[in-house]
């Protein structure tokens, strides 16, 4: 492990992880609600799968903010958080929709009264199983039933389940202090310096002089440039840098990062230096 870069410290405490999933749970439960109900009122196949893949982004985005709430820095707990989010995001949209076929009511408390499911498995596979012989879905006058059903099924269950994985395993490292016990703000400067194009002089540079290698670089092209970003935590005696290539496609409207330094450990004084020389954003935290 290269000790001049930030590493979690893997640390979470069992009540925080805990605290993290009841959270998750609940929002899940509201999540499925509403999602049961625009897939029922909603019934074209394309618009369906939209709202899928909305509902599990949710759910992703959501096990993500939870564990930054509870400052969960373990990846394995990460992992667990998003895995439950996303299978009770599935659990649940099964119990509003197995609510509606017996009550044929959208209101809440019909959507309550079938939380038996919730302790009952067995009786909620039957159900399900059922669910499968009848059918549930169509598509061009044609109703699915039994096997082909159940790959739907299990599409579905892939995509709530899978993308809160997905989310959180793509998300980036954002550096902790164990001291102050406290997230680090990111800073993004608002020069836009040159596309970074000798990375292995480049990186020996930084590490040698941090402040005397960013600026050495030049003004960056339109549309083609490296931006910095520091961490800074105010009181802390370390803060993190990192460096990205940026390229913007179709106007500026996509924006390809290629990541050249990831989170290089620089003193105080550099970055409070960088910050004021070249200007600063303060990012939004759930934007990182």
């Amino acid at each position: 492990m290269d000790n001049r870069f930030y590493q979690h410290s893997e640390k979470s405490t069992p009540i925080n992880l805990g605290i993290a999933i009841v959270i998750s749970f609940i929002i899940a439960i509201l999540f499925a609600y509403v999602y049961n109900i625009l897939i029922l009122i909603i019934p074209i196949v394309y618009v369906n799968v939209f709202i899928t893949g909305i509902f599990a982004a949710a759910l992703g985005y959501t096990s993500k903010f939870i564990s930054r709430l509870a400052k969960i820095r373990n990846s394995r707990h990460n992992l667990v958080l998003a895995a439950l989010t996303g299978f009770s995001g599935f659990y649940f949209q099964w119990i509003a929709y197995a609510a509606f076929l017996n009550t044929n009511s959208l209101w809440f408390d019909a959507y309550i009264s079938h939380f038996n499911f919730i302790y009952n498995p067995i009786g909620f596979l039957t159900a399900i199983i059922e669910f499968s012989k009848v059918g549930s879905w169509s598509m061009f006058d044609v109703t699915f039933r039994d096997f082909p059903l159940w790959i739907i099924w299990t599409i579905e269950a892939g995509m709530i389940i899978g993308f809160p994985i997905f989310i959180m395993i793509k998300h980036p490292i954002v550096p902790f202090s164990e001291q102050l016990d406290h997230w680090y703000p990111r800073y993004r400067l608002t020069y836009e310096f040159e596309k970074i194009t000798m990375r292995i002089k480049f990186n020996e540079d930084l590490l040698s002089n941090p402040e005397a290698t960013i600026s050495a670089l030049t003004y960056g092209a339109p549309g083609r440039y490296s931006e910095v970003i520091i961490y800074y935590l105010k009181d802390e005696q370390i803060q993190y840098l990192s460096v990205d290539n940026v390229l913007l496609e179709d106007r500026g409207s996509k924006k390809d990062i290629d990541h050249v330094v990831q989170l290089l450990k620089i003193d105080t004084t550099t970055a409070e230096l960088l910050m004021k020389k070249y200007g600063n954003k303060k990012e939004f935290a759930l934007n990182y």
